[in-house]
């Protein structure tokens, strides 16, 4: 999928990442992405790596879906929610991040 993006050399996929390594990987992020499913296993689930997201005081892009919703995460205030788990309304909550960072970072 990468290799078909017309974007394919900006993007970089680091894989087997060493633990140690991950909170600094974090800190350098411009948002952090936990795009949740409409399936039964999203639903029943809280994404604890959720949780590591939001300690690193970084922007958070996830869709309105299953456990966040208890959450009271507001769009644009606590986080960038996406209505639905489509990828045109997820990448505008990452263009929102590239084209509006001050804006973005007081989602955190």
């Amino acid at each position: 999928m990468i290799a078909g993006s017309r974007y394919a050399n900006r993007i970089k996929l680091d894989v087997n990442v060493p633990h140690a390594e991950i909170p600094a990987r974090y800190s350098k992020a411009s948002a952090l992405l936990i795009p949740l499913r409409p399936t039964v296993q999203d639903a029943a689930r809280f994404p604890h790596k959720l949780g590591k997201y939001l300690a690193s005081a970084k922007p958070v892009i996830t869709t309105a879906y299953g456990k966040v919703n208890n959450y009271e995460f507001i769009d644009e205030v606590s986080a960038l929610v996406a209505k639905t788990y489509d990828p045109k309304q997820f990448s505008k909550k990452m263009q929102f991040v590239i084209n509006f960072p001050e804006k973005a970072k007081k989602s955190v």
